[in-house]
């Protein structure tokens, strides 16, 4: 038989390169031998699974299977001209005579029938010819068709068929305004209709059509095969569906609803609670309002969702979809592959997922969040903890509020809140980076944290560096009346100690300190500027003393209305120079006091300069301003109570601008220069050799 005139109607076989057809399960394997697919039997080869069809022989026992549909048939089969009868359980009948609706047949070491077909109808014969013509006759006279009432024919094929009915034999119309037409059709109530074959349209206003239809409800519908509408206003179409709840709907082949407003369609679909709708293959709307859609579906919960392959939403409002998920908690949604999500507001989506949860979401490959509100996410990560989060591969987060990230952490329940995994499998984990709940920070499974606000003081630290080093910084010291615990920014937030404010502007470009009146004390005793820039302004010389001995080596030192004192061995190196400028160091005096002990009061060597305006040297100093190594000094007005005055050697240049009749004493030697009023004056041989403590030969 040519493929165009096979009709495989209840199955999509596969057809090979051979042009053989096959049917494949689930797995894609083949299917052999008997097998019943879609509710019909068909035989497989039992090597290749290729689709057998005409004469058969499996279990022993020898079969007839249709050319046009593969099924198999059974009772009379007219096969090349000659008719065999195969029954159920025996196959073909060979070598035996059978008894077949009271007739005695007879047949053959081959099944073939013997004797002729006949069929007892009330004494008179009906005998089918080999061109399939129907004679009724009795004594050589045609019958009526009445006469056939109750008895069955058999076509052409030798099939057996149904009764033989008169005109209208066996319909009943009963009721005002029914009908009936067909074969044993009943229209048994009010307004009815059945037409067909064994049609009952029962209930008030219902229509039956079809084979063995059944509208038993109220302004039910059957129609087709099979079908029953017995709900209010119910309507069952397709094959063998049943639509038993009022206003139901189904249709399809073996579908039920029955419950209130359901919907059953497609395959064996079953709907079975109020307003439930299920459609597909197989699928199963249990809950009420659920719908259940795809292959193989379960919507059990109300106002559920199932829709894909295998999916199950099983509690209220929840939603599954995908292949083989399951949305088990209310209002859950769980879609993907194998996902789960059973929390109450739970999500799972992916691929082997699983929010078990309360409002967890988790996502990804084979994640899991068990904690209420969790989250995880990536690759088997897992949050097990109250509102933690999980991601990346391998990570776990069972503490409350944690966060995890990375791959493979060093699981910890209480002690950190947030942790970078570096570890390389689920045997051997490791962190890279953890913070606990005090804000300790722990790097590289480090058993001690670095506390965080210790290195973020660090950080503003070097960012207040950063902005001093271009910056100018103004600082206000009052001895009185100021804190150290504040910053110096005004007067009024005056620090107290000059060490504090000189420790504030280590780093600036321009450091400019006020000093209210008061003593201040020079920390370790001697200020070392090396390549700064400062300016102190003090309120007057007389009240504003600052103790101790000042170097400035390649920077810039400003000194107004100050007494430099190093007089006291407790908090001056009294054997040194009070202030020192060496190595390009270059130092102003204004109106300021220099009260030096066994030492020169102001040094100034190597190319450095200093300059002296309105100022007083005092006390039993060698020499108020030594000047040597190609140094320079600019002496302006000031007076001096020391000893020697000034020292101008090695190649140095000392300027000493004064009123008339003031005297500032000086010595010029080792090619030192001297200028008084803008005169150079002759040397003059020092008496005593002065040098400072600091520098080559200051």
């Amino acid at each position: 038989m040519a493929d165009s005139e096979r009709e495989y109607t209840h199955v999509d076989f596969l057809k090979d390169d051979n042009g053989d057809f096959y049917y494949c399960d689930e797995l894609g394997n083949r299917l052999k031998g008997v097998n019943k697919v879609n509710g019909f039997y068909y035989l497989f080869g039992t090597v290749d699974g290729v689709l057998k069809v005409e004469w058969q022989t499996p279990n022993d026992k020898r079969y007839y299977y249709s050319p046009k549909d593969g099924n198999p048939i059974f009772g009379f089969i007219k096969y090349h001209g000659k008719f065999y009868y195969v029954d159920y359980d025996k196959g073909k009948i060979v070598s035996e005579t059978i008894t077949i609706d009271g007739l005695d047949y007879t047949f053959d070491e081959n099944g073939v029938l013997t004797n002729d077909i006949d069929v007892d109808v009330k004494d008179k014969l009906v005998t089918l010819e080999s061109i399939g013509i129907l004679h009724l006759y009795a004594e050589n006279n045609y019958l009526k068709a009445a006469d056939c009432v109750g008895k069955y024919w058999i076509d052409s094929d030798g099939n057996k068929q149904g009764e033989i009915h008169g005109d209208l034999e066996g319909n009943q119309a009963t009721k005002e305004c029914s009908f009936a037409g067909g074969f044993n059709c009943l229209a048994t109530n009010i307004c009815t209709f059945a037409i067909g074959n064994y049609a009952t349209a029962s209930g008030n206003a219902s229509a039956s059509i079809g084979q063995n239809t059944e509208a038993t409800g109220d302004y039910s519908f059957a129609a087709n095969y099979f079908t029953k509408a017995s709900g209010l206003a119910s309507h069952a179409e397709g094959y063998q569906t049943e639509a038993s709840g009022e206003h139901s709907h189904a249709e399809g082949y073996g579908t039920i609803a029955s419950n209130w407003h359901s919907h059953a369609e497609g395959y064996q679909t079953k709907a079975s609670n109020t307003a439930s709708h299920a459609e597909g293959y197989q699928t199963k709307a249990f809950g009420e309002h659920s719908h259940a859609e795809g292959s193989q579906t379960e919507a059990s919960g109300e106002n559920s969702h199932a829709e894909g392959y295998g999916t199950i939403a099983s509690k209220y409002s929840s939603h599954a979809e995908g292949h083989s998920t399951t949305a088990s908690g209310e209002r859950s949604h769980a879609e993907g592959h194998s996902t789960t999500a059973s929390g109450e507001d739970s999500h799972a989506e992916g691929y082997g997922t699983k929010a078990y949860g309360d409002y967890s979401h988790a996502e990804g490959f084979n994640t899991k969040a068990s904690g209420n509100r969790s989250h995880a996410e990536g690759t088997v990560s897992i949050a097990s903890g109250l509102h933690s989060h999980a991601e990346g591969l391998g990570t776990i987060a069972s503490g409350d509020y944690q966060h995890v990230q990375g791959k493979y952490n060093k699981e910890s329940i209480s002690k950190y809140i947030f942790i970078i995994g570096n570890g390389a499998s689920d045997t051997v984990r490791s962190n890279a980076f953890s913070v606990d709940w005090s804000g300790k920070i722990y790097v590289n499974n480090a058993t001690e944290g670095v506390d965080v606000s210790v290195v973020s003081n660090n950080v503003n630290e070097l960012q207040n560096r950063f902005n001093d080093a271009y910056s100018t910084k103004i600082i206000y010291v009052d001895a009185v009346n100021g804190s150290d615990t504040q910053d110096g920014s005004t007067q009024a937030n005056a620090l107290q100690t000059l060490s504090r404010a000189l420790q504030c502007v280590q780093y600036a470009k321009k450091a400019v300190i006020y000093l209210a009146a008061g003593e201040y004390t020079i920390p370790d005793k001697t200020l070392n500027l090396l390549g700064q820039d400062v300016r102190i302004y003090g309120d007057a010389a007389a009240t504003t003393i600052i103790k101790g001995n000042i170097v400035c080596e390649n920077g810039f030192l400003y000194l107004s209305k100050v007494t430099i004192d190093n007089t006291d061995g407790e908090s001056a190196n009294t054997t040194s120079t009070a202030v020192i400028s060496q190595y390009n160091g270059n130092i102003r005096l204004a109106n300021c006091i220099v009260n030096a002990n066994s030492k020169n009061a102001v040094g100034v060597s190597d190319m450095s300069n200093v300059c002296c305006s309105n100022t007083e040297f005092k006390g039993n100093a060698q020499y108020a301003v030594y000047v040597t190594g190609q140094g320079d000094a600019k002496i302006y007005y000031c007076t001096n109570s020391t000893v020697k005055g000034v020292y101008s050697g090695g190649n140095s240049m000392v300027r000493i601008t004064q009123n008339e009749g003031d005297n500032f004493p000086y010595t010029n030697a080792n090619n030192g220069m001297v200028f008084v009023n803008g005169q150079q004056v002759l040397p003059q041989q020092a008496t005593t050799t002065a040098i400072l403590s600091m520098g080559s030969n200051v």
